[in-house]
C-alpha cells in the first residue's frame, strides 16, 4: 500500500524544494488526503467515497511515475534458453514490480522482480528459479533509462542448483 502524508503548507514547500513530486492534492483535511490515495474512506456534503490507490508507480529510482505493469524479457544462452520468454511484472504499490510464480521451460518455477533500491536509486533484479536465486553480485542493471523504461541486466547466472548453468540477459520495458 502506498504511504500518504498530510503536510502543512510549509512542509509541502520544503518537500517540493527537495525534489519530491506532489501526486495528489492539495487537500483540506488528513481524511480527504487518505481517501485520495486509497488508504481510507470518507464522506462529505451529499456523497461519500473511497480511494482506489495510485494508478502509476512513483519510486525514487525514476523522476516520473512508471506504469503499473512492466515486462521482463529473458533471453538465455545454451541450456538457459529454457528461460526465454516475457514475464509480466505488476507494481506492488511500494518499491517493487513482481511477476507471478510461473512454470519455466526449465526444471522449476520462476519468479521475476525488480525493486528500487532507495540508496543507490537503481533497480535491483531478483529472479528465483527452482527455488535458487541469481548468483551474488548480479542484481544491479548494466544500463537503466526511465522514459521510456529500458533496464538491462546482462550476463546473469544462477547459483549452483538453479534452472540452468549458462548465462542469460534480462530486459525490462513498458511493452511486450
Amino acid at each position: 500500500m502506498s504511504e500518504c502524508y498530510f503536510l502543512t503548507a510549509t512542509e509541502l514547500d520544503e518537500y517540493i524544494e527537495a525534489g519530491y513530486t506532489l501526486v495528489s492534492g492539495p487537500h483540506s483535511s488528513e481524511e480527504e488526503c487518505l481517501v485520495s490515495c486509497g488508504s481510507g474512506s470518507g464522506s462529505g456534503g451529499e456523497g461519500s467515497g473511497s480511494g482506489s490507490g495510485p494508478e502509476e508507480g512513483l519510486v525514487p529510482c525514476c523522476p516520473d511515475a512508471l506504469p503499473t505493469t512492466l515486462y521482463a524479457t529473458i533471453v538465455g544462452t545454451d541450456d538457459c534458453t529454457c528461460l526465454d520468454g516475457t514475464y509480466e511484472l505488476t507494481w506492488n504499490e511500494g518499491l517493487s514490480w513482481v511477476s507471478e510464480t510461473l512454470p519455466s521451460g526449465c526444471t522449476g518455477d520462476i519468479t521475476v522482480a525488480i525493486t528500487c533500491d532507495e540508496g543507490s536509486e537503481l533497480f535491483d533484479l531478483t529472479i528465483v528459479c527452482n527455488e535458487v536465486p541469481l548468483a551474488t553480485g548480479a542484481t544491479e542493471p548494466n544500463t537503466m533509462a526511465c522514459d521510456p523504461v529500458d533496464i538491462q541486466y546482462l550476463g546473469l547466472s544462477f547459483d549452483t542448483g538453479g534452472c540452468c548453468e549458462s548465462t542469460f540477459n534480462v530486459f525490462i520495458s513498458e511493452t511486450v
